[in-house]
């Protein structure tokens, strides 16, 4: 064999191998189904497409002919998309949440604008600020109470104070809704109010979590590879069909994309009609996975934060170690048992573990196997003898892999559509 196919052939086998035995606690992962990922094998990913599906008939520069189909699956998946959130509008050519936040920025705010943000400490993305900096935006950073919501009236103290151009509400960690209708309530109409959907617009998709557009938002950006189970890109999604959503719209084509990615698209497409499907039914396991383990963890002694509140409203759940040194101790000491987490920053100002449930409740994980789980989180935290305890979450790892994949077509009619493109493409072999 070639000696660079050798290495290919290696590292492919490892990550089999990898996937097979690790248990997955990472908040931004999630598991594709067979229909998606064959979907991504049928040659999309060869093909070129820059424009809107509206904009078919507009000819200029660099215009690529006889692409009509690609237009179709372009308008197939905005249509599904708009109508799973109740949107007035969507743009899916975007290839990451950060090329999302920037496109929106880009577009509404000019240097010398101010934007309200959640504090980079309590949750909001790090790559908001430097972002802003760059363009000359100042933003604003609104702190979490002691609820670990933010509170509407300080945010309208904010607002009034500061006068910003945009409210973002961003959060890579998140335990319970923000108060948007508060904060329209509070500041009028007239202000913007963009929504960060990444970490929870599965749960949004499945009518769980909350109702942002309904609430009082503009727009909700997110990526789709988290609670939702879609392909790794993002969404700008618009309450309205309006002058926003046409400049975003403008603004992505003439600065930050060109090629939009069609094998990504269709993947979208697959998943966001798993979702119409199931996703009320994995929202709903999806919460209770994540209430149920972390009450499993805090009856054990370890410190759930919010445990006064019930812990979580969402997929994810914090467990407070105290210092910096500690959590990280932790964390590889589950990296051993093949056990995979987040260390993050708390907002009470104590470091520890973010857990997420989405993973392994779309492998259909319930209550008997995180009884388990938790056992062996809790002992590989307490110190207890690592070697023996992966071999306990290789058996639970390999009993998981034994389900199907759940909230999804594969074992029914889907896979007329796998088996069509598996022999497809063994017809070109």
């Amino acid at each position: 064999m070639n000696q660079n196919l050798k290495i290919i052939d290696n590292l492919i086998r490892k990550y089999f191998n990898y996937r097979d035995q690790r248990i997955s606690l990472i908040a931004s992962e999630n598991y594709s189904s067979n229909l998606m990922r064959t979907s991504l094998a049928i040659g999309l990913i060869d093909q070129y497409c820059s424009r809107l599906p509206e904009d078919k008939n507009k000819l200029g520069n660099l215009s690529f002919g006889h692409i009509d189909l690609l237009d179709d699956i372009n308008q197939c998946t905005k249509n599904i998309v708009t109508n799973l959130f109740v949107a007035g509008d969507c743009d899916i050519r975007l290839l990451s949440g950060i090329s999302g936040l920037t496109v929106s920025i880009f577009s509404l705010l000019e240097k010398g604008d101010v934007l309200l943000k959640v504090a980079d400490k309590c949750g909001g993305p790090l790559f908001v600020k430097p972002i802003c900096q760059k363009i000359g935006i100042k933003t604003i950073e609104m702190e979490l109470g002691e609820n670990f919501r933010l509170d509407p009236d300080n945010v309208y103290k904010l607002y009034k104070k500061h006068r910003p151009k945009a409210i973002f509400l961003d959060s890579s960690y998140i335990l319970f809704p923000h108060p948007v209708k508060e904060i329209r309530e509070r500041v009028g109409e007239k202000a913007l109010i963009l929504y960060d959907g990444s970490q929870v617009l599965g749960l949004i998709a499945g009518g769980q979590f909350q109702d942002p557009f309904a609430e009082g938002a503009n727009i909700i950006h997110g990526t789709l590879h988290k609670t939702f189970f879609g392909p790794q890109k993002a969404v700008l999604l618009f309450r309205k069909k309006d002058a926003i959503a046409k400049k975003i719209h403008n603004t992505i084509k003439d600065v930050l994309v060109s090629n939009t990615h069609l094998h990504h698209i269709l993947a979208l497409l697959i998943a966001t009609a798993e979702m119409k499907e199931f996703g009320q039914a994995y929202a709903c396991q999806l919460i209770a996975n994540a209430q149920y383990l972390a009450t499993k963890l805090s009856a054990k002694g370890l410190d759930i934060v919010a445990k006064e509140y019930g812990y979580t409203a969402c997929h994810q759940f914090w467990i407070n170690l105290g210092t910096e040194k500690n959590s990280y101790q932790c964390f590889r000491r589950l990296e051993q048992v093949n056990i995979s987490t987040n260390v993050i920053y708390l907002p009470n100002g104590n470091w520890g573990l973010r857990i997420g449930l989405n993973e392994l409740t779309r492998l259909g994980v319930k209550n008997e196997e995180l009884d388990e789980i938790s056992e062996i989180i809790f002992q590989v935290i307490s110190g207890q003898e690592i070697n023996k305890l992966k071999y306990r979450s290789l058996s639970v790892k390999e009993a998981i892999m034994k389900h199907k994949i759940k909230y999804s077509f594969d074992y029914t009619d889907g896979k007329k559509i796998i088996d069509f493109i598996l022999n497809k493409i063994k017809g070109k072999i």
